[in-house]
């Protein structure tokens, strides 16, 4: 996995988000939209240093932020270039995967009945 970032649990006033497991559409909604503001708020605190340590240390915060299971996921699909794609296109990703979740999920809700 990537460096250590345990003491980045937070950016200034604005708390590192977490997204819960099993998590539905709209709380991922609420946990990008939450992302998106601590992204921009470590980019900016961190300008000094290069854009590629700093989407290096945004990817590897953004992992630590989801379940683990979907951290796995995520690693099978894109093997180690999440340690070097856009935070961006990770976050993408991951949206991808917990789609897929919700849609298997229901569908086995649906098998059950």
């Amino acid at each position: 996995m990537m460096g250590d970032t345990s003491t980045h649990t937070a950016c200034g006033d604005i708390p590192c988000p977490v997204l819960p497991l099993g998590c539905s559409l709209t709380q991922f909604a609420s946990f990008q939209y939450a992302w998106n503001k601590f992204s921009e708020q470590y980019k900016s605190w961190h300008r000094e240093e290069s854009q590629y340590e700093v989407n290096y240390q945004l990817n590897y915060m953004l992992l630590a932020s989801i379940p683990e299971a979907l951290e796995d996921e995520i690693y099978k699909a894109q093997g180690y270039k999440v340690e070097t794609i856009s935070n961006i296109d990770l976050l993408k990703q991951i949206k991808t995967v917990v789609v897929t979740c919700t849609v298997e999920q229901a569908q086995q809700s649906n098998v059950k009945e």
